[in-house]
């Protein structure tokens, strides 16, 4: 068992930083079933797992993950006139399992997803990670609402341009609902993001384990300590809420003067991710 997990681990690495392609392997749950793991939205490139499906569609992907667990829907780089419903997902083993929707992580701007100018681009009412994207031209960019059941909705390393709203949070009643909001890059909307619950104040839109918020292109604020990171927390409208971490530079531009390295590392989330996907949902390498 464990010379696989090396296995797999080697593999990952080579699949999510170069273009080598993998095929053959197959994931099985605790149970014996046989899962696809990864679905492809016009796919490039060979994948991982022996069962993974395509799609043409974004909207196509995300009403398979309703039949049946999907760990990671992999959208290729391209624009896509979709409004996008997340919800109902299923979740693999016995535990509730996220499913991550990731677009183009080293640069999100190759990869658009273009509203019509007045609605949702994207609504999100269900446990779901969203990364790697452009989302622009809606009337709001991204909606969050009630029915994820507690569980943790994370939207990291976007950018958000030109929407009315960037991102619409509103009349939450669960109040055990976990939203994370950072590394992402807010550019030309006409308000970047609203808030009006009256819970989970702390944290929302600044990661305590990466030590990021997010850039605000409206941002007034100094940076002294010369650390990437504004000195003075950025308001979010609609109640209590802020950034607390504000980055000075837009997320993947950004390095400090302490630190020469730059902040985005996309790759290795996408690692730490994959790999926390076979544990969270008790998958096993099937003989």
């Amino acid at each position: 068992m464990k010379n696989k997990i090396i296995c797999i681990i080697i593999i990952g690495v080579l699949l999510f930083a170069s273009n080598v392609s993998v095929s053959a392997l197959k994931i099985v749950t605790s149970d014996g079933n046989p899962e696809t793991s990864t679905v492809w939205v016009n796919k490039v490139r060979g994948s991982l797992f022996e069962n993974d499906k395509c799609f043409s569609t974004i909207t196509e992907a995300i009403n398979y993950a309703k039949q049946t667990f999907v760990a990671f829907i992999m959208v290729s780089p391209g624009d896509y006139h979709e409004n996008l419903v997340i919800e109902n997902l299923c979740y693999g083993g016995t535990s509730k399992s996220i499913t991550w929707i990731i677009g183009s992580m080293s640069d999100p701007s190759k990869t658009r997803i273009i509203g019509d100018g007045s609605s949702t681009v994207i609504e999100i009412k269900d446990y779901v990670e969203i990364s790697g994207f452009t989302i622009m031209n809606g009337g709001k960019g991204i909606t969050v609402k009630d029915g994820h059941d507690g569980q943790d909705i994370d939207i990291w390393n976007n950018i958000f341009k030109n929407n009315g709203y960037g991102i619409y949070i509103a009349d939450l009643q669960d109040e055990n609902q976990y939203i994370d909001i950072d590394r992402n890059n807010f550019i030309g909307n006409t308000i970047h993001a609203y808030d009006n619950t009256g819970f989970g104040l702390t944290g929302r839109f600044t990661s305590g384990i990466n030590g990021k918020g997010n850039y605000w292109d409206n941002y007034t604020g100094v940076d002294e300590d010369g650390d990437g990171i504004g000195d003075i927390p950025y308001k979010i409208g609609g109640g209590n809420h802020e950034d607390t971490l504000p980055l000075m530079k837009p997320y993947g531009q950004c390095t400090s003067k302490k630190n020469s390295l730059s902040i985005n590392n996309p790759f290795i989330n996408i690692f730490k991710r994959f790999l926390s996907q076979l544990i969270i949902t008790g998958n096993l390498l099937k003989n």
